[in-house]
Formats: C-alpha cells, sequence, structure tokens
C-alpha cells in the first residue's frame, strides 16, 4: 500500500510507505520501507521574500473586494497580515509579476502602518504600474 501526504498546497514533503506481508514457514515477516521524497513537481514552492520600494509616489486605489488579505509575499500561499475592507484605500508603491498568479501591487493600507502585497485583480485600478 503507497500512502501519500500533502502539506499546505502542493508544497509539501510526500512519504511514501511500501508495505508487504511475506510468510515464512509458522510465521509472517512484514516489511517496512519508507522512500524518499519524490521529485520536485511535489515540492513546488512559491518565495514569500520579494524585494520592495515605494518607488510609485503618486499611486494609489482601492479595495475592490468583500475583504481583501494583503501578504507577506506575492502569492497565495504566503502568510497574510490582515484584511482590508472595500473601499479601503491602498498607497501604492511597485508591483511584481508572479509565474501562476499574475500581478501583485506592494502598499500600504491609507492612515495605518500596514504594508503588504494586495492582489491587482483585487484593485480598483488594478494596482500600481510601476514595477519593484
Amino acid at each position: 500500500m503507497t500512502v501519500r501526504l500533502l502539506s499546505r498546497k502542493t508544497a509539501g514533503i510526500t512519504l511514501a510507505t511500501t508495505l508487504g506481508a511475506v510468510p515464512l514457514g509458522l510465521g509472517v515477516l512484514t516489511t517496512a520501507q519508507a522512500a524518499p521524497p519524490s521529485g520536485d513537481d511535489d515540492m513546488t514552492t512559491q518565495s514569500c521574500s520579494h524585494s520592495n520600494s515605494d518607488k510609485d509616489k503618486s499611486g494609489y486605489g482601492y479595495v475592490d473586494a468583500d475583504w481583501l488579505r494583503y501578504r507577506v509575499g506575492p502569492h497565495p500561499s504566503c502568510t497574510s497580515l490582515g484584511q482590508a475592507a472595500r473601499r479601503t484605500k491602498i498607497y501604492y508603491h511597485c508591483f511584481t509579476f508572479t509565474d501562476n498568479d499574475g500581478t501583485w501591487t506592494h502598499g500600504r493600507i491609507a492612515g495605518t502602518n500596514k504594508q503588504g502585497w494586495f492582489k491587482d485583480s483585487y484593485l480598483s485600478d488594478n494596482g500600481s504600474m510601476v514595477k519593484c
């Protein structure tokens, strides 16, 4: 039997355990063998560290979703720092492209020191126009 355990999102550890029973006379010999993690396809991770700076000195927009999570990095698998309500003003710093998830803007919530990465498709004008 092969048991496969996957942790969060497709990034995780795969554990394959093979169990077999071999009859030997009056007893049964049971063997267990742990296989090493399989190939890179099971070990896909997204980097949550990405450089940013306040390059977009005049850009701002508004959250266009009921509650938008802002994150430590530009990927949905990155840790959420909090949520911003619809029509919350975001001062833009810069944006970046991701391989699988479109563009994200780094910004600060108006009237606070809270900042992080916001998914552009949930911002009123699709986020910053200045690349990080």
